[in-house]
């Protein structure tokens, strides 16, 4: 009798565990939003300094301006600062391919097979150097939307047509981004990289 009431006491017990405790961190436990700012050892010149290093050579390999990159990096990843870009090294919010190391993450804008507000598995990289590499891979390839989109990017003259290129592919649900864009190019003096 004794052995009954000491399991019933500590089936109560573990239910009320389960009930205080692990259940409310299930139902709290959300995920996370990429574009979720955090806190960033960079101001934003810095950011710049640092992304531009590895921008540059590659940017210039592909034949497309440093600072039409550095911008688009600005501001998808707000300056360096968005959990996916500062966490996961993914500067340009690319989704992970199959096979790729990635992150599930909320995404805030529409992408490509996902709306907005959802989850999606982005790619995550051991550094910004293959965030570049691997986004200027796959706009050369396509994979960003088509090739005639790297075919314009690489072949028009300055920064403002191809910025409004960028935002007419990539961005249709943002009217405003090439004129984000071509702030940011402006205002950060980012024709200097060119």
């Amino acid at each position: 009798m004794r052995n009954r009431l000491k399991f019933q006491v500590f089936l109560v017990i573990f239910a009320a565990f389960l009930f205080c405790v692990i259940i409310p961190m299930i139902f709290q436990s959300k995920t996370p939003e990429a574009k979720q700012v955090v806190a960033s050892p960079y101001t934003t010149e810095e950011f710049i300094k640092v992304i531009s290093r590895d921008i540059k050579p590659q940017a210039e390999a592909y034949g497309i301006r440093p600072s039409l990159l550095i911008g688009q990096a600005l501001l998808e990843s707000q300056n360096g600062t968005s959990l996916l870009s500062h966490k996961y090294r993914n500067l340009f919010a690319l989704q992970a391919r199959t096979g790729q190391e990635s992150v599930l993450l909320v995404t805030s804008h529409p992408l490509v097979n996902a709306e907005a507000n959802s989850k999606v598995r982005f790619a995550r990289y051991k550094d910004w150097q293959t965030s570049i590499e691997d986004y200027l891979r796959r706009l050369k390839s396509g994979q960003v939307w088509d090739k005639e989109l790297y075919r314009k990017l690489a072949t028009q003259k300055g920064y403002k047509e191809p910025a409004k290129t960028l935002g007419e592919y990539i961005y249709p649900y943002d009217s405003n981004y090439s004129n984000k864009l071509i702030k940011i190019i402006e205002d950060q003096e980012l024709t200097q990289y060119d």
